[in-house]
């Protein structure tokens, strides 16, 4: 019966929260992070917020020596967020100095300079891993944070 009171809390609480769009709210800085090796740019942006039941997209569009990546979702929405530190990456990237810019709506979540030495043909996003749910802590109890993702998620579908 307890666990049972702790799961409508948790539905409670997290009705209350509203993915931001790069503000660095609920889930603390987002931090962005790219690295190259060839052709191919990887990027992490950790703290990211987004909805727990959508499944993360990413769009590259490239303007000279800028690399923008827009982040976004899709699927059943449901009334909770977490947070999450996800990491995608780009190959075929042409050689140069690039200003890696990653978007969440139309808000700017961060930018970093990479250098890419590869042949670089056809860029695409080959890869993303959208990673764990973290609950946002700054309005969740640590001992509610401790629950699984696979049964939150369960109860949100």
């Amino acid at each position: 019966m307890r666990a049972s009171r702790g799961v409508l809390v948790i539905m409670f609480l997290c009705s209350f929260v509203s993915p931001a769009a790069c503000a660095g709210g609920h889930c603390g800085d987002d931090v962005i992070l790219a690295a190259s090796r060839g052709d191919t740019v990887s990027v992490q942006h950790l703290n990211a917020e987004m909805n727990c039941c959508l499944d993360l997209t990413v769009d590259l569009r490239i303007d000279g020596q800028i690399l923008d990546f827009s982040e976004g979702d899709v699927g059943p929405h449901c009334d909770c967020v977490c947070c999450f530190n996800i990491g995608y990456a780009a190959a075929g990237i042409p050689p140069g100095r690039y200003l890696v810019r990653v978007w969440r709506g139309a808000g700017l979540c961060g930018q970093v300079e990479v250098d890419v030495e590869g042949p670089g043909s056809a860029p695409a996003v080959v890869g993303i891993d959208q990673g764990e749910c973290r609950l946002p802590t700054a309005i969740i109890a640590p001992s509610v944070v401790r629950q699984s993702w696979g049964a939150l998620r369960s109860l949100h579908r």
